[in-house]
């Protein structure tokens, strides 16, 4: 029973330890999202932090050419849910599109 009165505490502690590093600063992180592309769903990782506009992005060259169109972001790859609803595109702070380097 003492055992367990110390041992309590203590693994609270490493917990709460552990947990105070275990965040990510949400406007820095990527994640994966979807594009499609003539017909074909791709996934690419984007950061699309905040509301207003929708997220978008753009596939260029080396030399920052455009080799698609502006597409629109979506958090799964399709355009209607499983129930046959539509699905929105991410939203953005951000009225440009978010550049993709293809090489």
């Amino acid at each position: 029973m003492k055992k367990s009165r110390i041992m309590i505490p203590v693994m609270t502690l490493g917990l709460a330890v552990g947990l105070a590093f275990a965040h990510a600063k949400a406007d820095n992180t990527l994640f994966t999202a979807y594009v499609n592309d003539s017909g074909t769903w791709i996934a690419v990782d984007v950061n699309c932090p905040g509301s207003g506009n929708t997220c978008r992005v753009q596939f260029v060259d080396t030399n920052g050419d455009p080799l698609s169109a502006v597409l629109d972001v979506y958090p799964i790859p399709s355009f209607e849910d499983e129930d046959g609803d539509p699905v929105e595109p991410l939203a953005s702070a951000s009225a440009n599109p978010e550049l993709i380097v293809i090489q």
